[in-house]
């Protein structure tokens, strides 16, 4: 089947959800408003958010942000019904990553002794990828029963193997070993898509590895003085520039200064140029990178999954400069300073 034939319906109902998408007329407006109250009056009034808000009541700032994150993942599950196959099986393991951050929140709440039953009635359950008992999980008070709530899932040995640990080791073991996983399985995927699709995806798959590995080496070495061969150990595989021979080379380096001259001669270096706070804006810089890098790959692949990945980051990077907005009203944060911390660059 000829890709024309193949993304024609999907890249159509692509093109209609964009429509929907903010424009930069409307970020203005909304960063000149004053009050978390204002933001929502606004997107209920002039934008499409209208569907996913109520009507005639205020709202608080967790019941928003949970309406917005469900509202992204029902786009990722109506598109995912577009596709068969490999492409049916590439868009599950999207939906993978909503999982596994519910399974992170689990075991952090029950290390902290707090009840499972408390926030499983607000949880984005992917009930098209998961298989888990919910129910079973959400009874579990301690690691064990935790554990034993996911057997004959994957994620059961790896909570097995890091048991013994002290929780707060445990935690961070756990959570680096999932995001593991999940790119593992992601690149696994990728691999199976359509030699073109298979190019584009894979691109942008690498570039972002590659950019999480920055920030992990970096704030590794430089915060919490890892041993070299620990963080090389947590490095995800596949990434673009950065093979595993550059990884370890990376790792092993003898300072932090050495770190920054390398990254800096790197495809990546504007990210470490001395510009005023540049570590606090080092994940903006990367999604703000990412976010022009699907801009290119559409361009250079038309009628291809990059449509309806491009669709899908956008509404996610819109999510989350929507956050920022609310929390710079919330703490009366002007709205210059905002614009610094949103993924989306407004011109002038």
């Amino acid at each position: 089947m000829s890709n024309v034939r193949k993304f024609a319906a999907v890249n159509a109902k692509v093109r209609a959800l964009e429509g929907q998408l903010l424009k930069d007329e409307d970020y203005y407006k909304l960063l000149l408003l004053n009050h978390v109250d204002e933001v929502v009056d606004y997107l209920r009034q002039e934008t499409w958010y209208a569907s996913i808000l109520p009507e005639g009541r205020k709202i608080d700032i967790i019941e928003l942000e949970g309406r917005f994150e469900r509202n992204a993942f029902e786009k990722y599950e109506k598109l995912y019904h577009y596709f068969t196959d490999e492409y049916r099986a590439y868009f599950k393991v999207l939906l993978m990553r909503y999982e596994i951050e519910n399974l992170k929140l689990f075991l952090r709440m029950v290390i902290r002794h707090e009840s499972l039953l408390s926030i499983t009635d607000h949880l984005i359950m992917p009930h098209i990828y998961s298989e888990l008992d919910y129910d079973k999980i959400s009874q579990a008070t301690t690691v064990e029963a935790l554990s034993a709530a996911l057997a004959g899932s994957e994620y059961q040995q790896l909570l097995e193997y890091y048991k013994d640990e002290e929780p707060t080791r445990m935690m961070f073991y756990v959570e680096m070993n999932l995001d593991r996983l999940y790119f593992k399985k992601l690149s696994q995927r990728t691999e199976k898509l359509d030699p073109s699709d298979q190019k584009a995806v894979g691109e942008v798959l690498g570039r972002n590895i590659d950019m999480l590995n920055i920030q992990w080496v970096y704030r590794g070495r430089r915060y919490y003085q890892l041993l070299p061969e620990e963080i090389l150990n947590y490095t995800l595989l596949n990434g673009r520039y950065f093979t595993y021979k550059r990884l370890k080379e990376l790792c092993y380096l003898p300072n932090v200064e050495e770190v920054n001259r390398v990254l800096r001669a790197s495809p990546y270096g504007f990210m470490f140029e001395q510009t005023e706070r540049f570590e606090l804006n080092l994940e903006i810089l990367m999604d703000r990178y990412l976010y022009k890098l699907f801009d290119k790959l559409r361009m250079d692949y038309p009628m291809s999954i990059t449509e309806p990945l491009v669709y899908l980051h956008r509404l996610e990077y819109e999510m989350r400069d929507l956050f920022t907005i609310v929390e710079s009203k919330r703490y009366n944060i002007s709205s210059e300073a905002c614009r610094k911390f949103l993924i989306r660059e407004l011109r002038g």
